[in-house]
């Protein structure tokens, strides 16, 4: 399974920008000679024409389906922490959680499916319920597999830490919420407090 990093994702994008630009150029050129010439130079230049169409349609299809950025919520509720994420399909990120915290996962009962369900109103999923949880292994790891990665904690705080460059946060905001509406969230105060208090 290939796995690639932010950087050459931005990479290839602007690769595929390049591709646009200079396949719109060889065809506004070849509009400009079709008049004049040969008939080997017509099929040369028709036959010009038609790759850079292909390689404009090519890198607009790129571009279309660019990746989005990867984000995951870790909601505190006392001792355990509950993961939610904005992409389902990455389950190989999901399974790497998987392997390393088997043993403290916990499956969702159904008044929990019902009280996370609405985060799916911000695109967010709850995928991990996990118990006795160690914000000391959890956020490292997240840190490795996502771009950004977003806590709520005890205190109803939001951090925020960007790590779309390397597998260490490039930088670290506080108070910056996924979220436009912060009502989705379903921790309250006793809950995100829970046993620490």
């Amino acid at each position: 399974m290939l796995v690639l990093g932010r950087n050459e994702i931005n990479r290839a994008r602007w690769g595929s920008i390049l591709t646009l630009i200079m396949s719109t150029a060889v065809l506004v050129g070849i509009g400009l000679r079709l008049a004049s010439g040969t008939d080997a130079i017509h099929a040369l230049l028709i036959g010009l024409a038609l790759a850079a169409v292909a390689a404009f349609l090519l890198s607009a299809f790129q571009i279309w389906s660019h990746q989005a950025r990867s984000q995951v919520v870790i909601f505190h509720q006392g001792e355990d922490m509950v993961i939610a994420a904005n992409h389902l399909h990455e389950g190989f990120k999901l399974r790497f959680f998987r392997d390393i915290l088997n043993d403290q996962l916990i499956p969702f009962s159904d008044e929990d499916r019902i009280k996370w369900s609405v985060l799916a109103k911000e695109g967010f999923h709850p995928v991990l319920n996990i118990q006795n949880a160690r914000k000391t292994l959890i956020l490292p790891i997240c840190f490795m597999i996502f771009d950004d990665v977003f806590v709520f904690d005890h205190t109803q705080r939001w951090d925020h830490y960007d790590c779309a460059n390397t597998s260490n946060p490039t930088f670290a905001e506080r108070g910056v919420s996924p979220f436009k509406d912060d009502n989705v969230i379903p921790v309250s105060k006793e809950e995100a407090v829970g046993t620490s208090s």
